[in-house]
């Protein structure tokens, strides 16, 4: 297939551990390249919530939504009535065993966000992949006459965008909450487009 009809897609990469594919994906020179997210893990893993671990009493459904007690047709209506009798029914609850203990995550600020990105790319493959390449000028021992080819030729950026991640966005799971969403976004952009 030729280069120019080629999508490469990657996500979940931090920059501190070894990246051996950014050479596998050059060397396939796609037209282009998306994150689909995680690009960097700018929040800190900070262990797991061993406190969570443990069976829980989980209500049945009946027992959070009241809506219609009224109503004899109403799923719930046999709970409202229990209540105002005084007489106790099963409600149908039961128990849930949470493990493994969720994760921890420390938030990232605006400067980790930045540093990761630039950790990302000092890369050097990923730097590399980005930067682009020029097509193969032969194996000739002329060295003048390559560089001469390489003048000639243009150089090939591949098109790189994607999505943000919640470990981009600087916080494992995050939401609108965060308080360094606008931040986060532009380092994204910036990390992206640079």
């Amino acid at each position: 297939m030729p280069h120019h009809h080629r999508i490469a897609i990657g996500s979940c990469s931090h920059p501190s551990l070894p990246q051996p594919l950014w050479k596998i994906i050059h060397a396939r020179r796609p037209a282009a390249f998306i994150w689909g997210g995680d690009a960097v893990y700018s929040d800190r893993f900070a262990g797991r919530n061993w406190t969570a671990v443990g069976l829980h009493r989980v209500a049945h459904e009946n027992d959070v939504n009241n809506n219609n007690s009224n109503d004899p047709s109403s799923p719930n209506h046999h709970h409202a009535h229990a209540r105002s009798t005084g007489k106790k029914k099963n409600n149908g609850g039961g128990w849930r065993m949470t493990f493994p203990p969720p994760s921890i995550h420390v938030e990232a600020t605006p400067d980790v966000i930045q540093s990761w990105y630039e950790e990302q790319w000092d890369v050097d493959d990923y730097r590399r992949f980005v930067e682009g390449w020029y097509d193969d000028v032969g194996d000739d021992d002329d060295r003048q006459y390559q560089q001469q080819q390489k003048q000639q030729q243009q150089l090939t950026r591949p098109i790189v965008f994607g999505t943000i991640d919640d470990h981009d966005y600087g916080q494992n799971n995050g939401d609108i909450t965060y308080q360094y969403k606008r931040e986060s976004n532009l380092a994204f952009i910036d990390f992206m487009y640079s």
